[in-house]
């Protein structure tokens, strides 16, 4: 085999060939550095032939820098205590398989504290103990405190404080919690940071106050305005009520508020009485329950409460019973009240609400001479109501006096209004006849009674066309019976069927 001759410039190039040195990190300017500025490290080695190659990494992570010369660039906190390394070869190194030693160094990075809290925000129930601990952390290690309203409460504690809290009241909620974090740097001087905490107190709910707007005393017609102010932590439900009549009756609800109005738009004697202002909210999974009073008196003259059953205008009973005449009223201010018959007669009255009176007058064992017309008279200083009751003994009914027929060609419609039933029930008969046959009268079955003043309507069916009839009406009870007066009508005369002048 032929021998193989190499040029004097190419021996003597590998006999030049030599490794770099091992690398020396330098720093641009010293530790500590600080977050956000720029970090510039200088890889120092002897000078290798071929060039050298400089190979970066940054917390295990390769950088695409390849020079002596490394920026790091914004610093943050995240490169503190990071690890640098740089490593150098070339070509020579990379043929011979020699690896150099890389330089090292572990960065300084200082930044301001951060603060956590271990729960944000905090819920307490009042009257409970709580502590919160504020954690810190930082380069260099911060010394942790809690203030309150700028008050010092604890002792500066390294990375960690706990704030106390006993019998925790409503008002702790308007406080300033506030963790302060400080840092002592050789070189930056001191670094702050601060961090408000809010504290939540849940609390029963109650009301404050309820009243009425521009005095609790109004005439009818005006516009009354009722304000309800409450407390509670979480925000309460607010209800208004009027109590009135032994019941409770719902007039508005609203809810997560702390003050409340109900509008009375037009007053009248009827809204005079006790409003209610109710509030509920649930504190720790325990409804709770608060609620406050206030009247209000709308002045007006005695009147009927039209709530109840008004007192009939005809009362019957027997002979030897007992009788009871109640009369339900609305007045403001006091009315007085009395029943006449020949003269002024003792009676009884109660007040049921501050506008609401009940008046009774009590007839025991009733004799003939205590039948005749009673009279009720309440009198205010706004005016007088007068209600009469006419008492007689029980007897036959009353016939219907308002009778209407309508007549057709085969029927009859009968319409009566139904009169006083003498103290008893009573049912109607309805009679009808050719006039001209008064002893062929026909009479319907019981025709049920629909209540005094109401209207009652009958159809008679199978009559002769063309022909006149007689009706009446009989009024019946258990003591007997009344006939109305008669009521005639001619029946239509019938008509024929109509023939076709139509040829096929």
């Amino acid at each position: 085999m032929g021998k193989v001759y190499k040029s004097r410039n190419v021996v003597k190039r590998l006999q030049d060939e030599n490794a770099p040195g091992e690398p020396t990190l330098r720093l641009g300017e010293e530790f500590p550095w600080f977050e956000g500025s720029t970090g510039i490290v200088n890889c120092l080695a002897d000078v290798g032939n071929p060039e050298s190659v400089y190979h970066w990494m940054i917390g295990g992570q390769k950088q695409m820098q390849n020079k002596s010369l490394l920026q790091i660039k914004p610093l943050s906190k995240a490169h503190n205590g990071q690890e640098i390394k740089c490593s150098v070869n070339n070509d020579f190194t990379l043929r011979n398989n020699i690896t150099l030693q890389p330089a090292l160094l572990k960065l300084d990075v200082e930044y301001f504290p951060e603060i956590e809290f271990e729960r944000f925000p905090v819920y307490v129930v009042e009257g409970e103990n709580t502590s919160i601990t504020c954690n810190t952390r930082g380069n260099p290690l911060p010394y942790t405190q809690w203030f309150i309203n700028g008050i010092e409460m604890t002792q500066p504690q390294l990375t960690e404080s706990v704030l106390y809290l006993t019998d925790i009241n409503r008002l702790d909620q308007e406080r300033n919690y506030t963790c302060t974090a400080t840092s002592n740097s050789s070189k930056y001087d001191i670094l702050t940071s601060n961090r408000d905490l809010i504290i939540g107190v849940f609390y029963n709910t109650s009301v404050t106050e309820v009243t009425v707007l521009n005095g609790s005393t109004f005439s009818e017609n005006l516009t009354a305005i009722l304000r309800c102010q409450v407390t509670g932590n979480p925000l309460p439900n607010v209800t208004w009520y009027f109590l009135s009549n032994e019941t409770k009756q719902i007039l508005q609800r609203q809810h997560r508020i702390v003050e409340s109005s109900y509008t009375i738009n037009t007053t009248n004697c009827m809204h005079t009485g006790i409003y209610e202002c109710a509030t509920e909210n649930t504190v720790h999974g325990t409804k709770v329950m608060n609620s406050k009073q206030t009247e209000l008196k709308v002045t007006c003259s005695p009147r009927l409460d039209i709530r109840y059953m008004e007192i009939p205008a005809r009362v019957t009973t027997e002979i030897g019973n007992d009788l009871n005449l109640t009369v339900f009223l609305v007045a403001y201010p006091l009315p007085v009240i009395r029943w006449v018959f020949s003269k002024t007669i003792s009676s009884t009255y109660v007040t049921r609400t501050v506008s609401t009176y009940t008046s009774t007058l009590y007839i025991s064992n009733i004799k003939s001479r205590d039948f005749g017309i009673y009279t009720m008279h309440a009198n205010n200083a706004n005016g007088d109501l007068f209600i009469q009751v006419s008492v007689s003994k029980k007897g036959i009914p009353i016939a219907p006096v308002h009778i209407n027929v309508i007549c057709k060609t085969n029927s009859l419609h009968v319409l009566w209004m139904s009169e006083f039933n003498g103290g008893r029930e009573q049912t109607f008969f309805v009679e009808y006849w050719i006039s001209l046959q008064p002893n062929n009268k026909s009479r319907s079955g019981p025709v049920m009674d629909l209540g005094e003043s109401t209207s009652i309507i009958y159809d008679i069916k199978g009559l002769l066309p063309r022909t006149n009839y007689s009706v009446r009406i009989l009024a019946s009870n258990a003591n007997g019976i009344s006939v109305s007066e008669k009521v005639e009508c001619l029946t239509d005369l019938e008509r024929q069927p109509e023939i076709s002048n139509t040829i096929d």
